[in-house]
């Protein structure tokens, strides 16, 4: 599981469901404005990779917080903070604390989302929805690139708003992230981004217990 931590941590960022204006001037600064205009950012979501169907929840809250919890089939989180990615898997009790060590998680709860940070990138419009083609090269990815797609439903009113992400890292499976009930520029309290490991605590009472 905690091979497939970074392609978690690359889309938390992009998750973001609210409504933006679509002027069809620049596609690539509309998505840009739209992204970047996002605060904060709560929802459920469906995750769907190989014949795995994860659901859970995302909170996001710039700059440089995001936290997703997973409740089936696996009960596990990842907690982004301080450019520090923490993993924790309850049914395995396994905790890990990543370091910030590779260039592409710095979009992740990005007040700053560019295009021009990517490789390579395409936006086009395609009947009622827009679509953003998006490659990241980096020596320090697995087959050295990241592809992913980001589909915007375009509403009645020329305003966007997220549809899904499909994600292809060239290792496993693809996958396909989509929101539900989203809601945006909501208050989330700072202990939202905190964690306790439950590890240390048992350690810490059994170190007590046999003194």
């Amino acid at each position: 599981m905690k091979k497939s931590v970074h392609l978690y941590v690359l889309f938390l960022a992009l998750f973001i469901n609210s409504a933006y204006p679509l002027s069809h001037k620049n596609l690539e600064k509309e998505v840009e404005n739209y992204l970047n205009s996002i605060k904060s950012l709560s929802a459920e979501f469906v995750q769907e990779s190989g014949d795995v169907v994860s659901r859970g929840f995302l909170n996001i809250k710039k700059p440089g917080k995001a936290r997703i919890d997973y409740k089936s089939p696996d009960d596990f989180l990842l907690i982004l903070k301080n450019k520090r990615l923490i993993y924790y898997n309850f049914d395995l009790e396994e905790y890990a604390n990543l370091p910030h060590n590779s260039n592409f998680l710095n979009l992740l709860a990005s007040t700053n989302f560019a295009f021009s940070n990517f490789s390579t990138y395409k936006v086009k419009r395609s009947g009622k929805q827009l679509i953003a083609d998006v490659e990241i090269r980096e020596d320090e990815l697995a087959e050295g690139r990241i592809y992913f797609k980001l589909i915007f439903d375009i509403l009645a009113n020329e305003k966007l708003s997220i549809n899904s992400i499909i994600i292809n890292d060239f290792v496993s499976a693809i996958t396909n992230f989509k929101l539900v009930d989203t809601r945006y520029d909501v208050d989330i309290s700072e202990k939202k981004f905190r964690f306790n490991n439950p590890n240390f605590f048992k350690k810490w009472n059994l170190c007590l217990h046999n003194a």
